[in-house]
């Protein structure tokens, strides 16, 4: 099993954020990183307090500010 940064991480999560909001198929054929690893990303980031939205429909509720608490997590 590769083992990914955690920066790494946080960048494929920020693409599942608005304004990009790509879903997990998509993510998962570009990046190669099974759908389960990515969707057990996601609820880490949400289990930290991070706001990732969990349908497609949702992501309208999410403003600029979920990716500037991802950004921020980057940016060290």
């Amino acid at each position: 099993m590769p083992s990914y940064s955690d920066e790494f991480k946080a960048q494929v999560v920020k693409k599942m954020m608005p304004p990009h909001s790509q879903p997990v198929s998509a993510l998962s054929l570009e990046t190669g990183i099974s759908a389960a690893a990515l969707y057990r990303w996601k609820n880490q980031y949400r289990a930290k307090g991070f706001v990732v939205p969990s349908k497609k429909s949702q992501v309208a509720r999410y403003g600029t500010s979920a990716c500037q608490q991802v950004a921020a997590c980057c940016s060290d």
